[in-house]
């Protein structure tokens, strides 16, 4: 895995829509501040990483249905290293508290760390081979996971819808991932212009599920799908 890889939170912001304003929360991205940044950011930067790991962690665990997340000190955390080089999307309550976060990295950065290209190598490459994409084409995504006390609430949609605005901003033309079956993840991927790449499911016992690859071109999204970001997130508007 390439490390460090310059992402940088300061290139886009991230406007907070106003369905997550009115209730009080906020929408946050992080990224990497990079080599040169002055040490309190990048101890800033690591207390974030760390707590949206812990964050991952207490979700997944879920009272003990997917035990590999209690690590042997107690604490609950999803330790990953591909968080180093991701782009990290948050909504956050008053006070800092996670409600949902989502993740998308680089391809590039990634090498041997790309989780869809380990569960699903023949899959990936026959892909990237339809869609006519490099790595450089294309962002991962991942860690899509809402806290249970905020679900049903559209939060999942708009953070998905976040990412498409990330990747149009730093011209990644697909997104990839993995979406869950048991509790039809798929579904919410669907309604933000994703699609099954493939019939072939794979087992991720770490997550007690069944996943399959999906995939968004961001540049070529339908109609109703740009109707639904631009609800999410309005273009400015241009004075005469």
């Amino acid at each position: 895995m390439t490390e460090p890889f310059p992402i940088r939170s300061g290139t886009f912001v991230l406007p907070t829509p106003g369905k997550l304003a009115e209730a009080g929360l906020d929408l946050k991205l992080v990224g990497q501040p990079g080599d040169n940044a002055p040490a309190p950011l990048m101890q800033s930067w690591r207390k974030r990483v760390a707590s949206i790991q812990e964050f991952r962690g207490a979700v997944a665990w879920d009272n003990g249905r997917r035990p590999a997340f209690r690590q042997v000190d107690g604490t609950l955390r999803d330790s990953d290293p591909v968080d180093a080089v991701s782009w990290h999307i948050l909504i956050i309550r008053a006070g800092g508290r996670i409600l949902g976060c989502v993740r998308y990295a680089p391809l590039e950065a990634l090498g041997e760390h790309s989780h869809v290209r380990r569960a699903a190598p023949v899959a990936a490459t026959s892909l990237l081979q339809d869609m006519k994409a490099t790595d450089r084409d294309v962002l991962e995504g991942g860690r899509l996971i809402v806290a249970s006390e905020a679900r049903n609430q559209g939060f999942a949609a708009i953070l998905l819808a976040a990412g498409t605005l990330l990747a149009r901003n730093i011209n990644r033309r697909l997104i990839w991932g993995t979406a869950g079956n048991r509790q039809d993840q798929e579904r919410i991927f669907r309604r933000l212009g994703y699609a099954r790449y493939g019939s072939t499911t794979f087992a991720a016992p770490k997550f007690d599920d069944e996943l399959s690859l999906v995939y968004q071109q961001t540049t070529s999204l339908p109609p109703n799908v740009a109707a639904a970001i631009d609800e999410f997130f309005p273009p400015p508007q241009t004075l005469p």
